[in-house]
């Protein structure tokens, strides 16, 4: 038996010897006073003596590994032959007398009962038997207390521990114990070494979960991720603390998000650059502003190709950063841990409150890989995302990742777990040669689909206002890129739901197969369509430098338009709407007014301008006919009345003067506090124009102008 399961036991025994030489000794007072004692019934006493009683029989009767310890067991043997012979008799007299005498009564008869019965032999039988336990359980609670405070030093002594707020604490209950029970081990002290026995299991538990906490740190160390921090060269005095005095970097280190992007030619110094960042303590100082009230907890990994295959792989980046957490802010680990026991045993919850020596011993053989090398990628991943959503995280994590051009695998898995960390509010991420891994993803995506992935490119990068596209148009886009006749664009009509989400799905894989994983579908709700944006802002920014942004350009067909195509996806998409949560994104002001105000205008001039007006009919055209809208021909020509399309109000008002007035539009009205004086007043001239030219060659006054001045 362990030695707190031991202690627990001699307490439980103690309790029942006391209690039993209390009662011959109440006994004896009772006879020798001739006084009746009123504050007890003979049921409660049979009661309380069966309550002591019961757990003890168990215990003594435990088979190994629960056996008591010799010194104890003997003892305790003899003393419960005793015990039950008392109780035995208190069942007699509660048969005898009903079970509502008086304690004195019962005493007085429980005394004639036990004259011939030698009760003074049982009482010093006790007494002594009392005396061996409670110095074989003091010596055995010294045992211990020592055990926990030696091996609770060799845990600070390993280092793992040495940050956990619990460990000075748990030092300071355990000597203050040693001192109690020293001082508790004579005769008449049951009282105090059953309360020891209670302080006892807390300090027992604490220590048992720093041990499980210490042997789930121990199996994330894997020496060989150390090497290429150790293998980086340290800058050299003060070579780079110019970092700090740069607005954009401290701005994001002491209230920015997300991921900051450190670029820079092949052999400037980024990991040496990296390394000084994250072990300078200047760094710790900004992040522990942005964390504040938190602490920052600082990671870092350094890919490198020539080292192992952990040293350049997914499974070596996850690993290095639950560890180094992990040993940062150790009371983290029972997070880590109820991770691992939700993905290896979900109906088996794990209770860290009441840790026993057994338990915690059972749980580390269940949850706790045997080797470094043993975790798999799913639960250190697993546990880093919890990490990164959980409110009960009471630190904020700054990671550090270098070196990305150095990992060898799956590129796109790796943006997807950046990009899903840099979305959290407890983690911010600095890392280098991201741009040289979305240029290994670029360069990687087949030589046959190169122009329809940099169109897509150039859409999303151009699509830029709230109301994002969703996954179909892109797929339309690429089944109709060269159809160029607006009243034959695919597809006609409009899609049922059922052919809309098969369009999604197919459209998804597509998006994912063309860009390698640099765009994707973002789900905003049950209710509202998905939209196609980049994997992380960071892609955006690369794709817009100007080497990536030229060469993005040389793969697109040399007479695709990005604002014609914009335009045409659009339109497309208003005429096949179906669902009115769909219809809630596209049918709306915002984006018929970036059709009008961003796309037209920048298309290129001739041609592609006609094209584009067409696209416009198309739209215009369906809403006149579709009962569904969420805004009408009034909204629509309202917002083309404030665009500066003024070749296409020219044409429409030059076929029909009335082309406003029938909606009840009056342009000057409607224009009056544009703020955009010039181009509402060069609008006003054009529908004056052509109103006066469509009269038929006569000189009138416009509609709009004779209700102004009426």
């Amino acid at each position: 038996m362990e030695g707190l399961a031991a202690v627990g036991a001699a307490s439980s025994i103690l309790q029942l010897l006391d209690f039993t030489i209390k009662l011959i000794k109440a006994g004896k007072e009772v006879r020798e006073s001739g006084c009746t004692l009123q504050n007890e019934a003979l049921e409660s006493i049979y009661e309380r003596m069966q309550a002591f009683l019961m757990p003890v029989e168990a215990v003594a009767s435990a088979p190994p590994p629960m056996t008591l310890p010799p010194e104890i067991a003997s003892s305790a043997v003899c003393a419960l032959r005793d015990c039950r012979e008392i109780l035995s008799y208190l069942r007699e007299l509660k048969i005898k007398k009903g079970g509502r005498k008086t304690l004195g009564s019962v005493i007085v008869a429980f005394r004639s009962i036990l004259k011939r019965r030698k009760i003074g032999e049982i009482e010093g039988r006790l007494k002594m038997r009392l005396n061996v336990i409670s110095l074989s359980m003091s010596r055995i609670a010294c045992l211990e207390i020592h055990r926990l405070r030696r091996e609770t030093n060799t845990l600070a002594i390993n280092g793992r521990l040495a940050a956990d707020r619990d460990f000075n604490m748990l030092s300071k209950r355990l000597e203050d114990l040693h001192m109690e029970v020293r001082g508790a081990g004579q005769p008449g002290e049951v009282e105090t070494l059953c309360r020891m026995a209670k302080k006892l299991k807390e300090p027992s538990e604490t220590f048992n979960l720093m041990w499980l906490n210490d042997k789930f740190l121990d199996s994330l160390s894997l020496r060989c991720l150390d090497h290429r921090h150790e293998a980086i060269p340290d800058n050299y005095a003060n070579t780079f603390k110019w970092i700090y005095d740069i607005p954009r970097f401290r701005d994001w280190m002491e209230r920015g998000s997300g991921i900051f992007w450190i670029h820079a030619k092949p052999g400037a110094g980024k990991s040496t650059l990296m390394k000084f960042l994250a072990d300078n303590a200047q760094t710790q100082e900004h992040l522990d502003a942005w964390a504040a009230p938190s602490k920052a907890i600082i990671a870092a990994h350094y890919f490198w190709n020539q080292g192992s295959p952990m040293q350049k792989s997914i499974l070596g980046l996850l690993q290095t950063l639950v560890s180094e957490i992990l040993h940062k802010a150790p009371h983290l680990v029972p997070l880590a841990m109820r991770t691992c026991q939700a993905i290896i045993a979900p109906s088996d919850p794990v209770d860290f409150s009441k840790l026993g020596r057994t338990h915690a011993a059972s749980i580390r053989a269940h949850l706790i890989p045997s080797s470094p090398r043993l975790w798999e990628m799913g639960t250190l991943s697993r546990i880093l995302q919890n990490l990164a959503q959980s409110d009960a995280v009471d630190v904020k994590l700054c990671l550090f990742v270098d070196g990305l051009d150095e990992f060898e695998g799956n590129h796109q898995e790796v943006c997807a777990l950046l990009g899903s960390l840099g979305t959290s509010q407890h983690i911010k991420l600095c890392v280098s040669n991201l741009g040289d891994l979305f240029k290994h993803i670029l360069h990687r995506i087949d030589l046959v689909y190169a122009q329809k992935s940099a169109e897509l490119l150039q859409i999303v990068l151009h699509d830029d206002i709230s109301a994002k596209l969703p996954p179909e148009a892109y797929y339309y886009h690429e089944q109709d890129s060269e159809q160029d006749d607006p009243t034959a664009m695919w597809p006609v009509g409009k899609l049922s739901v059922e052919e809309l989400l098969s369009t999604r799905q197919l459209a998804n894989r597509r998006i994912t197969a063309l860009t390698g994983g640099l765009l994707e579908a973002n789900f905003h709700g049950p209710l509202d369509a998905p939209t196609v944006e980049f994997l992380h802002r960071t892609v955006a920014d690369f794709l817009r430098t100007e080497d990536i942004a030229k060469d993005i350009r040389s793969r697109t067909r040399p007479d695709f338009d990005v604002h014609l195509a914009l335009t045409k996806l659009n339109a497309i998409l208003i005429r096949s709407a179906s669902s009115p949560s769909y219809e809630d994104r596209i049918w709306s002001l915002t984006r018929v007014s970036a059709i009008m105000n961003d796309y037209i205008p920048q298309v290129f001039k001739g041609y592609n301008t006609r094209l584009a007006y067409g696209y416009l009919d198309v739209i215009e055209h369906h809403i006149a006919n579709c009962s569904e809208a969420e805004f009408d021909l009034h909204d629509f020509r309202t917002t083309l009345l404030e665009s500066r399309l003024f070749e296409y109000v020219s044409e429409k008002v030059s076929r029909n003067n009335r082309y406003f007035s029938d909606l009840g539009i009056d342009p000057e009205e409607t224009l009056r506090d544009a703020e955009n004086r010039s181009a509402a007043s060069t609008m006003l001239r054009i529908i004056g124009f052509q109103s006066c030219v469509s009269m038929s060659g006569k000189l009138v006054e416009s509609p709009a102008r004779r209700s102004s001045t009426a």
